[in-house]
């Protein structure tokens, strides 16, 4: 079967991905460490371009980890001196599919379930200068399941096995108080916004400001402009605390 690059795969160049990654809770100051990371896997040590997964062309290694086989991901960081005083947050967009995270050689997290994003607060780990960071990613591509990207041969919904490190990772400063989460609830003319972790704050929308009353802030909307496939409308907010 012959391997091929889109164009823009082929000219491809810098960090991959090098944007704030998540739609919402969007904050200015973060760090993308995504890159080249040093990757071991059974006798093979070698540079991989993360968050490509180790199967794909892109990653630069194009390897087959076998059945339960540890990928062990490796990489130096800094943080900005800016950050001086903040609590440090380390989020992976996901890691397929259990993931042990060590900085400077202490557990920071241990995730069973890393198809979803997953956080680890790493301020206690930090030293001054280059930190060192170890992700140890298994997948069992268990060939008990029937179809998707745990198997090994195609088929059904035509995945191919994905492993290890495949989304965005990265750093961002943070108060140590701040908004972990928000949810967000919508009626034919109204909607309402609570945070998760703030209880008081203000949301801005369309250039108003609605206080936050015990972390929520119901928001009537006259003349709704809704949302529908052809005119896919929304509404941007941010939340200040």
């Amino acid at each position: 079967m012959n391997r091929l690059l889109t164009e823009a795969g082929a000219s491809m160049t810098g960090i991959p991905w090098n944007r704030y990654p998540r739609p919402q809770m969007v904050r200015k100051d973060w760090l993308c460490l995504n890159g080249s990371w040093n990757l071991d896997c059974g006798e093979t040590r070698t540079q991989i371009l993360v968050p490509f997964c180790p199967e794909c062309l892109l990653s630069g290694t194009a390897l087959q980890p076998g059945y339960g086989e540890a990928l062990k991901y490796s990489r130096l960081f800094s943080v900005p001196k800016a950050w001086s005083g903040k609590r440090i947050l380390l989020h992976f967009g996901a890691v397929s599919r259990t993931a042990e995270v060590q900085v400077n050689g202490i557990p920071a997290a241990r995730h069973g379930e890393s198809y979803l994003p997953f956080t680890a607060d790493i301020t206690e780990m930090l030293r001054p200068g280059k930190n060192l960071l170890t992700v140890t990613a298994v997948n069992d591509l268990s060939p008990r399941h029937s179809l998707g990207k745990q198997k090994k041969n195609r088929g059904g919904m035509w995945y191919t096995p994905v492993s290890g490190i495949w989304q965005t990772v990265w750093l961002e400063p943070v108060p140590d108080s701040h908004i972990t989460s928000l949810r967000i609830t919508t009626g034919d003319r109204w909607a309402e916004i609570r945070t998760v972790g703030m209880d008081h704050g203000t949301v801005v929308l369309n250039g108003r400001e609605y206080p936050l009353r015990k972390g929520a802030a119901r928001i009537e909307i006259d003349d709704p402009h809704l949302w529908s496939p052809e005119d896919p409308h929304l509404y941007p907010f941010s939340v200040r605390c």
